[in-house]
């Protein structure tokens, strides 16, 4: 409350004071770790304490400020701000298309080992996101190996020859420039899944909060470049 008035009264003239942020452990890594020098020396009184986690958090209870999430559900309690919508590809190593051939449409996955990626708050394996013909579809592809929470794991079992794997394009650029991993599929490409900013309704929002919302959505403007 002390905060808000002084920012009322004009008496804050700079972001100040601790940020508790949530985030993703994958898109902390790729996406917002690399930013907070930068955001540091813009806000050099704002410091950052981030959580890298996909657990679901308590705003209140635990005291953080915001939240990124991918599939972001309706909820009254807080305000979602879109921040990027983030492109997936579907890749294999090299010798694992040597060995088992590439597929060359989406009804050659069920020949393929695709490896599952499982939700840990429900069980639920994710299904691979396609455009066909300009048309949306989704496919549960099977496959004998799956990894849950952390996408990353099913990027280093495809990059090790397991089998396939869909997973979003930002965590694999490096991999895909050095040919470890190789984009398949492509016509079928072109969907995405989105990450939003969350933070809490109803109550002030701190110059800090703003000013880190307002660098990140402002960030993400290149992040498709």
């Amino acid at each position: 409350m002390l905060e808000a008035e002084r920012e009322l009264m004009g008496q804050q003239q700079a972001p100040s004071g601790t940020l508790r942020l949530s985030i993703p452990t994958t898109y902390g890594y790729h996406r917002i770790l690399p930013l907070l020098p930068e955001f540091r020396r813009q806000y050099p009184q704002v410091r950052v304490d981030i959580h890298l986690g996909n657990r679901n958090i308590d705003f209140v209870d635990e005291g953080y400020d915001m939240a990124i999430r991918v599939r972001a559900q309706p909820d009254s309690g807080l305000i979602a701000r879109h921040l990027e919508d983030a492109a997936l590809v579907v890749v294999a190593a090299p010798d694992y298309l040597a060995r088992v051939g590439t597929p060359q449409n989406l009804d050659d996955l069920a020949q393929h080992q695709c490896i599952q990626f499982e939700l840990p708050s429900n069980g639920r394996r994710i299904a691979w996101l396609f455009s066909d013909d300009g048309r949306p579809c989704e496919i549960l592809t099977q496959g004998a190996y799956l990894c849950s929470d952390e996408v990353l794991g099913g990027v280093t079992q495809a990059k090790h020859g397991t089998g396939l794997f869909q997973t979003y394009r930002f965590i694999i650029e490096r991999e895909l420039a050095e040919g470890s991993l190789v984009e398949v599929l492509q016509p079928y490409a072109g969907r995405s899944r989105p990450f939003t900013v969350l933070y809490p309704r109803g109550r002030h929002v701190p110059l800090r909060l703003r000013a880190v919302i307002d660098f990140l959505v402002e960030k993400q403007k290149g992040w498709g470049d």
